[in-house]
């Protein structure tokens, strides 16, 4: 069984849970609903193991902290529909590569 860590203070739709099923087939969710930092983030993972699928909602500079540790990352694909983004995919993340301007 797949395991499954959502990292966001958002709580999971039904329909992150379908999408995430069709994703993966079965799996099990831990969820970690709490503001992070880098610091804390290195925590999580070195907690739950980076062979963990991580699916999150961060700022690219903390995911960028996740691909350097090795771990697997993926974000909802969202619609805005009525005043709401509802999901209607998933996407790995491979890298994140930004570029300091200032």
């Amino acid at each position: 069984m797949k395991k499954v860590v959502w990292v966001s203070r958002h709580k999971l739709l039904a329909e992150n849970y379908l999408i995430l099923r069709n994703a993966f087939g079965e799996y099990c969710v831990v969820e970690v609903n709490e503001r992070v930092d880098a610091n804390r983030l290195k925590e999580i993972v070195e907690e739950l193991g980076s062979d963990r699928i991580y699916v999150v909602v961060l700022p690219p500079h903390l995911i960028k902290v996740l691909l350097d540790l090795g771990v697997k990352v993926y974000r909802f694909i969202t619609k805005h529909v009525r005043g709401r983004n509802l999901p209607v995919g998933l996407e790995r993340i491979i890298s994140l590569e930004t570029e300091r301007v200032v």
